[in-house]
């Protein structure tokens, strides 16, 4: 009877297999992880080292040297290329096209998906159509919204061409002056985002909603904010 309830002894640990030791943390790492790493990340390691990395070191090396008509370098002059890029007049002048372009998007873009997803998330009759239109433009390739932007903004059939003309307001050259063309530009690439700025902005405003629909009405500057949203 003392037999039968006698413990059972520990199991014996083959002494070529090593046990995980535990850190300060609770995270543990065997020793064989380090193999199941390099074969997972080896073929993606491979394929942006090939297409990547050196192609963008090898860029790098040769902006150092002036080349010939096959791309080989041929004399070392530094950093010249650099300062002749940056005092060129033509690439300050993009420079600043860039510049306006990134500031014209991402404000209008915000903006406007701000402002749309604070008009979606009131609960209003028949609020779930507008926000299927809202977010439409998912929906929609870069090269169907070139044709259709494009059709807009020609000079000669152009749908604002068209309204300028019954308005009696002055021909616009959109997309051959640089001016238009620039605000046209920013038109058609704030259309084509503002679905999925409006559905990340439209589920952040619904979190905040809900939690503000569960806290005691308050006042002053948080009762407006509470207000707002």
């Amino acid at each position: 009877m003392a037999e039968m309830m006698s413990t059972p002894k520990p199991q014996s640990t083959p002494k070529d297999q090593p046990i995980a030791q535990p850190s300060a943390r609770g995270f543990s790492l065997h020793v064989n992880d380090k193999y199941y790493a390099l074969a997972f990340l080896g073929p993606s390691l491979l394929v942006l080292g090939v297409f990547v990395f050196y192609p963008m070191l090898r860029t790098l090396y040769l902006s150092l040297f002036l080349t010939n008509n096959v791309g080989r370098p041929t004399v070392f002059v530094g950093v010249k290329n650099y300062v002749n890029l940056l005092t060129s007049s033509a690439y300050q002048a993009s420079l600043q096209a860039t510049a306006v372009y990134v500031i014209g998007v991402v404000a209008f873009t915000l903006v406007l998906g701000l402002l749309l997803a604070q008009m979606a998330v009131r609960k209003l009759a028949g609020i779930q159509w507008f926000r299927t239109i809202f977010s439409a433009t998912m929906g929609v390739s870069v090269s169907v919204a070139a044709i259709f932007w494009l059709f807009i903004f020609s000079p000669s059939v152009g749908l604002f061409d068209q309204i300028g003309k019954l308005l009696h307001l002055p021909l616009v050259q959109w997309l051959t002056t640089p001016g238009p063309a620039m605000v046209a530009v920013i038109i058609s690439t704030v259309w084509m985002n503002l679905g999925f700025t409006f559905l990340i902005l439209f589920g952040a405003l619904q979190m905040v909603h809900s939690r503000c629909m569960r806290r005691p009405p308050s006042k002053g500057p948080r009762r407006a904010i509470s207000s707002f949203t």
